[in-house]
Order: C-alpha cells, then sequence, then structure tokens
C-alpha cells in the first residue's frame, strides 16, 4: 500500500466488548470484519498493533457512536499516535426501511459513514471538563433525594469548590455578569460547551445549542418555525 491510503475503522462499543469492522481507501475498497475483541484496554492496544502490523504505512481512522462508555476509548486511541472520532447516534445516515441492527453492521455502518465524509464528530471535552460536567449532572439527578435529605447544600458546595480550581473559572465569573445567571447555571452551561473559542461565529453556537429556527423554503416561499432543539439538550436546558 501506499503511504496516502487509509483504512477506516468503525468500532461499535458497548460495555463488555468492542464489534471491529474496517474499510481500505479506494474506490473499491471492500469492507472487512476484524471480529469481537473485549473491551479492555489491553485488547484495545492489542487491536492497534494488528492494524499498525497489517498497514504499516497507511493511516488509520477510528471511528465511534457517543455513549454511555464515555470518552475514554478516544482517549485511548488518541495516547497512540492514531485519529479517533466520536459521532452523535442522531446524526448518522440511515436509509429509509432499514430496520436491521446488529453489532456487525452497526460497525460496517461507521466504517462507511467516515469513509463516505456523512458525519461530523463531535467536540470531546477534557477529562476536567467532563468530570464536571458530570458531577453537574449528578446534581441535577439527584436534585429532588437531596433537597428532601437537606444534603443539596452539601453537593452545591462541592460544585463550587472544584469550578474555583477549574481553568474555565474566568468565563463562568463572565457568565454571571448576566442577569439572572448564577455560579451553578453558569457552571452547567460552560461544562456543555467547553472551549467557546472553536464557534468561530455566532451561528455555529446557536446550532450547537439548537436554538436556531427550523426552515422549509421552496418555490420561492420561506417559512421559519420554531427551534430545531437539535443540538445539546443540556446546554440549552
Amino acid at each position: 500500500m501506499n503511504k496516502n491510503n487509509i483504512v477506516f475503522i468503525g468500532l461499535d462499543t458497548h460495555k463488555e466488548f468492542i464489534e471491529v469492522a474496517y474499510i481500505e481507501d479506494g474506490f473499491q475498497g471492500q469492507p472487512y470484519h476484524l471480529g469481537r475483541i473485549s473491551s479492555a484496554k489491553t485488547s484495545i492496544k492489542k487491536m492497534v498493533r494488528q492494524f499498525e502490523s497489517k498497514y504499516p504505512h497507511a493511516t488509520l481512522h477510528f471511528v465511534y457512536e457517543a455513549g454511555p462508555c464515555g470518552y475514554w476509548i478516544y482517549r485511548l486511541l488518541t495516547s497512540l499516535g492514531q485519529s479517533c472520532y466520536v459521532v452523535a447516534p442522531s446524526l448518522i445516515p440511515k436509509k429509509t426501511g432499514d430496520r436491521v441492527k446488529i453489532d456487525k453492521r452497526d460497525a460496517f455502518k461507521l466504517a462507511q459513514s467516515l469513509k463516505n465524509a456523512d458525519v461530523s464528530p463531535i467536540y470531546v471535552p477534557e477529562p476536567e471538563d467532563e468530570a464536571v460536567r458530570d458531577l453537574n449532572d449528578a446534581r441535577y439527578q439527584l436534585k429532588a433525594l437531596l433537597l428532601r435529605n437537606n444534603r443539596l447544600e452539601r453537593l452545591d458546595n462541592e460544585l463550587s469548590h472544584h469550578v474555583q480550581q477549574w481553568c474555565y473559572y474566568p468565563v463562568v465569573k463572565a457568565l454571571q455578569a448576566m442577569r439572572g445567571v448564577r455560579l451553578l447555571v453558569a457552571a452547567g452551561i460552560v461544562a456543555e460547551m467547553g472551549d467557546m473559542t472553536r464557534f468561530d461565529h455566532p451561528r455555529k453556537l446557536m446550532s450547537f445549542l439548537g436554538l436556531t429556527p427550523s426552515e422549509h423554503s421552496s418555490g420561492g416561499k420561506r417559512w421559519l418555525g420554531s427551534i430545531t432543539k437539535c443540538g445539546n439538550t443540556r446546554a440549552r436546558r
């Protein structure tokens, strides 16, 4: 293989295992099924070595869906010097009438979608940012229970302490200049959006939040509807 070749590798991730499929670059690139591997770090590292051995001059591009397993696979693969993309399940193209869903097929679909550039990777937060977001989520989920047991203040104090040690604390503090925005609300917004300098235009920020209006324009007529709600639900809330 020449040095410009790319191998697109789809990972259908689960708690205990990962289904792996891949496609070689080129118009007639054939899909291959590597099989099922354990989700342990040692197994993933072994899989990477297998691909590096089989395609010594190729660039490996891994892709998997965002889900409850988090971003540790992304961080592991990038720490090994590999390109990895995390995509939103709701944005993966689906054929009308396709009702067959199996792990092997999902892995193939991910690899093919990445090869065809049919998916856009989502923003992966830094571990510190993700920790603040998880802590804020826990507060929302446990709010009623903690309120009944007079422990909500304790969680609020814990969150406030961690936020003040956070690299984005100046941004959190600046957001509180807006009327009605206090520490916990500002921290929740920043935790979901991460580095806001990645939005080079306000439209991109509004799209991320799902605050852009829906539109149906055809035949010289333009109709604008309610907001799309296609972005980050927690940040929009």
